[in-house]
Order: structure tokens, then C-alpha cells, then sequence
């Protein structure tokens, strides 16, 4: 199967003063069409670096990225925006993502203005279609934001995303600024609408039960470096990099019988400087080569 998204040997970084803070380096991943890559890891690992700059949102310092082909970081201006259209970001906190100036209609109406494309008419049909979509009247489109809970709100922002009809989402901790009561909604919401869209996903959380939910395969990312990847059923029953395991014996238990069970104390490695290369260990099980014997696998690159 052909990747929609392909990602090789990405790197980010900031100005921190004088210095200069890697985000994310060396990050390579695919991901395939109709598919839902989940990415993990604690705050600060690089999620949010790694999901803006996929977007381009964010300039790599080096690395490609390929989306159908087109590899994204050689493109500027006018040929980026026409791209943009096929892949979309959904923000974690739609209290900052909207504009409290204008109306909810402009705001779902905003992305195919600036693709120049359908009449005002037109656009204003397909934003009430939009808001029926993600279980809004169609009221919502002459009101403005701060009439509106986070969880509508987020709703707003989901119907924004997807009126270009995009092949890719990039959903960034959706749903960690909202109450817990909604958190649901939301998350069968973007499912149903996947289904509905066909639609290619990065779903970015720090949460594992989140994460396992919404996603097909699963990334760990930690300290700006790629650890392992896996499907989910997969990395959740064998974690095989020690940090993994860590993050996977953090997970609350709901079997009251098992909450006061001792766990192995799972040793973490002290970051590595460099970025690993991953080997598959089978299964499409990927790790980071430094943490594991490799004489023990048939083992092949994921370059």
C-alpha cells in the first residue's frame, strides 16, 4: 500500500536565547491512506512541533515531507496554499483556534474564501450543511464564539476543517481542553465523520486511552525522537522500548482488583543525543535499534 503521508528524517528546532533547542530531529513515519496514526508522548516530547510542521506551519530545518508524492517542504507561497487544501489541522484549544470577531458562519466559511472557491452562496449552503454535520442547528452560523461552550466550540473548529473536504487531518490534543463529560462526544464525532469523509488522520494526545481509541497504529515520541511504532494492539500487548512500557504502566486500571498490584519497575534510558534509526523487529513493529539486541530479530529499516 502506497503512504499518503511520508516522513523522512524531520528536523525542528527554535531559538532559545542564544541557543538552539531541537523540537524534533530525525523523525521519519508513514502514513497510509484511511488510516489513523496516533502519536504519544509526554508534554514537551515534540507532538505539537511535529504536527505543525508536517502542515507546514512550521519551517523544518531538514527533512522531507510527502504528501501524495509532493514532497511539501519545496514549497512556498501560492503552490502551498493551493496545497493546503487537501490536509487541515484541528487545534487543541478552540477558546485560542477562533476568532471572537467574527461570525460562525465566516469562520467555516473563512478557508474556501481564501481557496477562492464556490460563490458566497455556495460556501453559505455547504457551512450549514457543515454545522448539521458536527451536530450544530443552523442557528450557530449568525452567532459568534463566546456563545458557544468549549465543546461546541471544538465542533466549530472540526466543521472548519473539513469544508475544503480535505485527504488529511491532523488532529492536536482535540479534546484535553474540554470538560471530561464531552470529551466522548467529541471523539466519536471526529470518528463517525473519518468514516464519513474517508479520511487520513494524525491524532496527536498525550493520553494512551485516547490514543488507542481513535487510532489504528501508534508512534512514542519522546524528547523530539521517533521510539517505536506499531499497531495498537500490537505496542499496547508487546512494548518492547522501555519508555513505552513506562508510559503504558502509567495507564489507570479500571479492574478495581488490579489497582493495588505491584509492576515491575520499568527502567527508562537516558535520552539518546542523537535521533535512533528504527528496525522492525516483525509485525511492523518498529523500535529504536539502541535499546534492543538486533541478532535476537530478522530485522529491516523503515528507511
Amino acid at each position: 500500500m502506497k503512504p499518503l503521508v511520508e516522513v523522512q528524517n524531520l528536523s525542528t528546532s527554535f531559538q532559545d536565547g542564544r541557543s538552539i533547542k531541537k523540537a524534533i530531529e530525525g523523525v521519519t513515519f508513514n502514513v497510509y491512506e484511511g488510516e489513523t496514526l496516533g502519536i504519544v508522548g509526554e508534554s514537551g516530547s515534540g507532538k505539537t512541533t511535529l504536527g505543525r510542521t508536517i502542515i507546514r506551519l512550521l519551517a523544518p530545518d531538514y527533512g522531507s515531507i510527502k504528501f501524495t508524492g509532493i514532497d511539501l517542504t519545496r514549497l512556498t507561497g501560492k503552490k502551498l496554499r493551493d496545497m493546503r487544501k487537501d490536509f487541515q489541522m484541528i487545534f487543541q484549544n478552540p477558546y485560542e483556534s477562533l476568532s471572537p470577531r467574527l461570525k460562525v458562519g465566516e469562520i467555516i466559511e473563512e478557508p474556501l474564501a481564501i481557496q477562492k472557491m464556490f460563490s458566497q452562496r455556495e460556501r453559505t449552503q455547504r457551512a450549514f450543511q457543515m454545522l448539521d454535520n458536527v451536530g450544530l442547528p443552523k442557528s450557530a452560523y449568525h452567532k459568534t464564539i463566546h456563545e458557544f461552550s468549549g465543546g461546541q466550540r471544538q465542533r466549530i473548529a472540526i466543521a472548519r476543517a473539513l469544508i475544503l473536504n480535505p485527504k488529511l487531518i491532523i488532529a492536536d490534543e482535540p479534546v484535553s481542553a474540554l470538560d471530561v463529560s464531552v470529551q466522548a462526544q467529541i471523539l466519536n464525532l471526529l470518528k463517525d465523520l473519518q468514516k464519513e469523509y474517508n479520511l487520513t488522520s494524525i491524532f496527536i494526545s498525550h493520553d494512551l486511552n485516547v490514543v488507542h481509541h481513535m487510532s489504528d497504529r501508534v508512534g512514542i515520541l519522546n524528547g523530539g525522537h521517533m521510539l517505536e511504532i506499531a499497531g495498537k494492539e500490537e505496542i499496547y500487548r508487546n512494548p518492547v522500548h522501555p519508555y513505552t512500557k513506562s508510559l503504558l504502566s502509567s495507564i489507570p486500571r479500571n479492574d478495581p482488583t488490579q489497582r493495588d498490584v505491584i509492576q515491575e519497575k520499568v527502567i527508562v534510558p537516558s535520552a539518546s543525543p542523537h535521533p535512533p534509526h528504527l528496525i522492525n523487529i516483525g509485525n511492523e513493529h518498529y523500535v529504536a535499534s539502541n535499546v534492543i539486541e538486533i541478532k535476537n530479530f530478522e530485522v529491516s529499516s523503515i528507511n
